[in-house]
C-alpha cells in the first residue's frame, strides 16, 4: 500500500481550497480568501468544511485502497444524532459505510463542550482485479480531515464531460438530515440530470453573502442555481428594505463574469412557522421544533416572514428577466409544500424521503428543463 495524499487535490471534487499538513487533507467548498477572512466566525468555516457534495473520483487498477477520517460533527443539547455515513460508488455500484460514532463531536450545550478524540473512521475497499472507475462520497454532515489515503495501485484522474452545475444554498441544499451522502437533494438531482455539482448548501449561512456571489463567480459554471430566502428569515439578516437589494447585488456579481450562464433562481420550500410567523427563528430544543418569534413585526415593519421573501423575489427576478432572457425562477413550493409536512419532523428541515422528493421534484420541473435548455 502506498499513501495517495498527493494525489488528493487532483482527485477531490467539490471543494474549493484544500490544505495538507501532517494530521491530514483540509478541505473547504469555500476558496482559501474566504477562509481566511471568516476564520473567527464559529460556524461558517465549519460548515464550509462539510462534505456535502465533496467526493474522490479517479480509475484505479488497485485491488486495495484505505481512507482513514477524522470526523467532526457538531449537535446541539439532546437532539438526535444524524445518520454519519460515506458511499463508494465502484463501477456504478454503491457501497455504503456507516459510521456509528465520529472522532469529535462539538456539542456547545454538553459539558465540556462535548466529546473529543475517538477513534477515525475507516474505509477500507477491496476490488477484484481490473480497471475500475471509482466514486468516495463524503459524509455530507460533519467535516473531515482525510488523515490517511492508501492504495495498492496508482490512481488516475477520471475526465469528466459533464456540464458543471454550480448550487447555492441553505441547510435545506446542505441537507444534514438526509440518509448519506447521495441522499443530498442536489447531488440526487445532479445524477438524475447528467451534470458535475459542486454544491455550496451552507447550512445556516446562506444570506446572500457577496463573498458566497464572488464564489460562484470565480467558478467555470455551465448552469447555476440559487435557493434563498430561508436563511435571512432564520437569521433576521435582511429586512424587506434590505432583501431586493440583497438578491440583485448576488446575481450582478455573479453575472459580472458570467453573463449568459443560465441561472435558475428558486424561492423556499414550506416552512410551517415561517410562511406567515416573522422573523428570526427560535428552535425549541425540548420539542425538537423551529418556532417564529413571539414578537412580530409591530415595531419594525421591514421584519419579514417567508411568504414576504417569495413575493420580494418573485418581484426582483420579474424585473431582471426584461433584460435577461437566462434567468429563470421556480417556487420552492412545487419542490416541497405544505402537503408534505409530514416530512418536516422539526417544521424547518425535510427527513431522508423529504430530500429525496425534492430531488425528484427537481430534476423532473418543467423550469429546470428550461434552465438546462432542454425545452
Amino acid at each position: 500500500m502506498k499513501s495517495q495524499m498527493h494525489r488528493i487535490s487532483d482527485l477531490l471534487l467539490g471543494a474549493s481550497s484544500i490544505s495538507i499538513d501532517q494530521r491530514g487533507a483540509r478541505f473547504s467548498r469555500l476558496p482559501a480568501w474566504v477562509v481566511e477572512r471568516i476564520a473567527g466566525d464559529p460556524i461558517l468555516p465549519f460548515v464550509a468544511a462539510d462534505g456535502s457534495g465533496v467526493r474522490l473520483s479517479f480509475s484505479t487498477e488497485a485491488t486495495q485502497i484505505l481512507l482513514s477520517l477524522e470526523l467532526t460533527e457538531l449537535r446541539f443539547g439532546d437532539m438526535p444524532a444524524q445518520t454519519v455515513a460515506a458511499i463508494a460508488v465502484v463501477d456504478g455500484k454503491q457501497i455504503r459505510f456507516d459510521f456509528d460514532s465520529v472522532a469529535n463531536s462539538i456539542n456547545p450545550l454538553a459539558p465540556g463542550g462535548g466529546t473529543f478524540g475517538a477513534a477515525n473512521s475507516e474505509i477500507k475497499l477491496e476490488l477484484p482485479q481490473g480497471l475500475h472507475e471509482v466514486e468516495i462520497w463524503l459524509p455530507q454532515n460533519c467535516s473531515c480531515v482525510i488523515a490517511t489515503f492508501e492504495a495498492n495501485a496508482e490512481l488516475h484522474q477520471l475526465s469528466d464531460s459533464k456540464p458543471l452545475w454550480v448550487h447555492y444554498g441553505s441547510s435545506i441544499s446542505h441537507a444534514n438530515e438526509a440518509d448519506g451522502p447521495l441522499g443530498v437533494w442536489p447531488v440526487f438531482a445532479a445524477k438524475a440530470l447528467g451534470l458535475n455539482l459542486y454544491n455550496l448548501g451552507l447550512a445556516g449561512q446562506a444570506h446572500l453573502d457577496q463573498f458566497a456571489a464572488r464564489t460562484i463567480a470565480d467558478l467555470n459554471p455551465d448552469f447555476i442555481s440559487l435557493k434563498i430566502g430561508i436563511n435571512n428569515i432564520n437569521g433576521n439578516s435582511l429586512s424587506s428594505r434590505t432583501y431586493p437589494h440583497a438578491v440583485h447585488g448576488f446575481i450582478d456579481t455573479i453575472r459580472q463574469q458570467h453573463q449568459h450562464v443560465p441561472i435558475l433562481v428558486s424561492t423556499a420550500i414550506f416552512c410551517p412557522p415561517h410562511e406567515q410567523g416573522f422573523a428570526p427563528t427560535i428552535f425549541d430544543p425540548v420539542a425538537g421544533k423551529a418556532l417564529a418569534s413571539p414578537k412580530p413585526n409591530e415595531f419594525f415593519e421591514t421584519t419579514m416572514n417567508l411568504s414576504k421573501t417569495r413575493e420580494l423575489t418573485e418581484a426582483v427576478i420579474a424585473l431582471r428577466q426584461q433584460t435577461d432572457s437566462n434567468l429563470y425562477l421556480m417556487s420552492g413550493l412545487d419542490l416541497f409544500g405544505e402537503a408534505d409536512a409530514t416530512d418536516l419532523p422539526d417544521d424547518l428541515h425535510p427527513n431522508a424521503a423529504g430530500y429525496r422528493r425534492i430531488g425528484e421534484r427537481f430534476a423532473a420541473h418543467p423550469q429546470t428543463a428550461n434552465w438546462l435548455l432542454r425545452k
